[in-house]
């Protein structure tokens, strides 16, 4: 069972607007475990300015760690990254795109489910060729070894061979194998599922699955060799309209994601404006300083908000984009540490810039 609201609650913490996200692994696969992670993928939106400038840009967001009991692995790429990658003979993004576990979604993410159907070619069963070697290879070496690998072996072999006939993505093993009727399957993915991640095999089991390795892998290239897929990906010039009429997008209602770490006596001030606006400063502080990127929040929140035993909060709220160019950014020591620098008796104009609800995505608490 998926916990979708931890899902969402995740993907609500992405410092970019996203066009799409799901979730991928086991859990797509149909062979999670009770302690499988959660592996999320998608595709962000990087904000014009960061597109534009020269300033480093996240082509590629990468959070992993530990949400409760529970670990949580987080891979998204900006659209032009993407689209690019959907163009070379990459079944991962396929199966991310049309993964049915959606956690968000966009009409560009159906448009581009679309469009991607073109860039299918037969050059597709070399990803799925390469990964199944790759863990096989895996499976052999360990000793004893596990049901794990082996069932990335055949996932993958059979998702490979179904794309070929039919030119359609499937990921989930239990759903292909409706088609293969491979009798072993299904005994295999119970002994998963059933709880022993780490289950193993014993070395007469390993022959049997050597030859069907290789019955396997020959269907394979064989199914490649019959395709009716092309030779060549389609579709690039209609990535390309959709590319720009995205960006295109950004620019004319384009708000910019900011965070602002603060403390418990902040925090209940903004509370009191119905999480609208940030209270005036005192007459020590003349500057106003919301920050560009969550991990930089984060560390202020936790290394200073929590000092002598205090609580430290991350808030996220978007600011016109328009309003903004107003300011430069500033870069504080490390070049991840971008904020502005807004005077305190331009802050009332700063509030009346903020669009939607100021809200907390992160609390810190500390020793």
């Amino acid at each position: 069972m998926i916990d979708y609201d931890l899902m969402r609650a995740e993907v609500a913490r992405h410092p970019h607007k996203l066009l799409f996200a799901t979730v991928s692994g086991a859990h797509l696969y149909g062979f999670p475990s009770p302690d499988s992670d959660y592996d999320l993928r998608g595709a962000h939106i990087l904000p014009l300015d960061d597109v534009a400038g020269l300033l480093p840009k996240q082509h590629t967001v990468e959070v992993e760690g530990l949400r409760g009991t529970v670990e949580m692995d987080l891979v998204t790429h900006d659209v032009e990254k993407f689209f690019a990658m959907l163009l070379k003979r990459n079944g991962y993004v396929l199966e991310q795109l049309y993964s049915p576990l959606v956690i968000t979604t966009s009409p560009e993410h159906e448009e581009l489910k679309e469009i991607a159907r073109f860039c299918i070619t037969r050059h597709h069963s070399h990803h799925y060729k390469g990964f199944a070697a790759t863990q096989w290879n895996l499976f052999l070496k360990e000793d004893p070894p596990r049901v794990k690998p082996l069932l990335y072996v055949y996932r993958v072999l059979l998702a490979g061979i179904h794309l070929m006939h039919s030119g359609v993505v499937e990921a989930n093993l239990v759903t292909l194998n409706e088609e293969f009727h491979l009798p072993y399957i299904s005994e295999l993915v119970a002994r998963k599922t059933g709880g022993a991640e780490r289950s193993n095999l014993v070395q007469s089991e390993v022959e049997f699955h050597r030859a069907e390795y290789a019955r396997l892998l020959a269907l394979l290239e064989a199914a490649a060799a019959g395709t009716q897929l092309p030779e060549t990906p389609g579709g690039r010039q209609a990535l390309h309209d959709l590319l720009v009429r995205i960006r295109l997008a950004t620019a004319h209602t384009e708000t910019v994601t900011l965070f602002r770490p603060v403390g418990e006596a902040e925090l209940e001030l903004i509370r009191q404006t119905g999480w609208r606006a940030f209270p005036a400063r005192l007459p020590e502080q003349p500057i106003f300083y919301p920050v560009l990127n969550l991990s930089y929040a984060r560390q202020i929140a936790r290394d200073w908000n929590t000092r002598d035993g205090g609580t430290g909060y991350v808030l996220r709220f978007q600011v016109s984009a328009k309003f903004l160019r107003c300011y430069e950014v500033q870069i504080a020591g490390n070049r991840m540490h971008r904020e502005y620098w807004i005077p305190a008796d331009e802050l009332p104009e700063f509030n009346r810039h903020i669009e939607g609800c100021i809200e907390v995505v992160e609390q810190h608490v500390g020793a």
